[in-house]
């Protein structure tokens, strides 16, 4: 099947690195910290987003096990208050699994997400659980979102 002018294809924005400049290292079976991943805003409302996880562990993982994406919505939160803070036992919103190999080489996993907006312009925190049984060290671990849309192809 040719695709042809007008036809509905998925297109993709810059995706943008969201992790802090060093991201502290994540323990097996533990969140994230706040601090580790910046918080990231829908502008464009969109439904979907491809998350990428880089990342290159000490110790090769066990294959097969995941590190697991998690999200707070704080456009949420309509009553002025904090929110929440995630924890290993209350994750938020969970949105997939980047499965890992046994390796120490650099491991690049994408996956798709699902964007949930509350109302328009929502702001995420996204964290990771890492289910591996090895530590993630500090500062070898990187989070990108890249916006995704269907449109016309021109």
């Amino acid at each position: 099947m040719t695709i042809v002018t007008n036809d509905g294809i998925e297109k993709f924005g810059t995706a943008a690195k969201i992790t802090a400049a060093t991201p502290g290292a994540v323990a097996s079976t533990v969140l994230s910290l706040a601090a580790d991943i910046d918080a990231w805003t829908n502008t464009d409302d969109l439904s979907s987003a491809m998350a990428t996880l880089v990342c290159t562990f000490g110790t090769a993982p066990a294959a097969g096990t995941t590190v697991d994406l998690y999200a707070q919505f704080t456009a949420v939160n309509t009553e002025g208050d904090d929110d929440e803070v995630p924890t290993t036992t209350f994750k938020e919103t969970y949105l997939g699994s980047f499965p890992l190999k046994a390796t120490t080489s650099e491991q690049v996993k994408t996956i798709e997400i699902p964007l949930s907006n509350w109302k328009s312009s929502s702001i995420y925190q996204f964290y990771v659980l890492n289910g591996s049984a090895v530590s993630m060290s500090a500062s070898v671990w990187e989070l990108w979102i890249a916006p995704k849309t269907v449109g016309p192809k021109v």
